[in-house]
């Protein structure tokens, strides 16, 4: 008697559950500043910049498409690049997303501007040294057209 007293609060859980997550899938836009949060923390990490983006599209297995997408950019001395695209596709293949060397089959970028504010250079200039390697994820883009 107790087990089947206990399976109708467990079925009413799952359908919130399931029901939460549905609706979340049927309207991105709610998640979308967690995932430009998400994307900034572990693809910009080294560099002072914020992603954002209003809305995206998922097309599960082949990519997807961000929606009113910015990108700020900060450097020394109070320098900014802020780089805008109203829609910026990425179509990839599962398997070489998540080979040693990540490949992206194609990114377009539709609508895009990029705007670039000089700073105050505080430092004195030295000679350039060698960029160190990069510890972050590069992946390789075989074709990129801006429209």
């Amino acid at each position: 008697m107790w087990l089947r007293s206990a399976r109708f609060p467990l079925l009413i859980a799952w359908l919130i559950v399931l029901g939460t997550v549905a609706y979340l899938w049927t309207h991105p836009r709610l998640i979308a500043p967690f995932a430009a949060r998400l994307i900034s923390r572990n693809l910009l990490r080294e560099v002072d910049g914020k992603l954002r983006f209003q809305d995206f599209q998922w097309r599960y297995l082949h990519g997807f498409d961000l929606y009113r997408v910015s990108i700020s950019l900060r450097r020394e001395g109070g320098a900014l690049t802020l780089i805008s695209v109203d829609t910026l596709s990425v179509n990839y293949r599962l398997g070489e997303i998540f080979s040693t060397r990540p490949r992206l089959r194609w990114v377009a970028a539709k609508g895009g501007e990029v705007y670039v504010l000089g700073g105050q250079e505080t430092r004195q200039k030295k000679k350039p040294s060698k960029p160190p390697p990069p510890r972050h994820w590069r992946p390789v883009i075989r074709s990129w057209p801006v429209e």
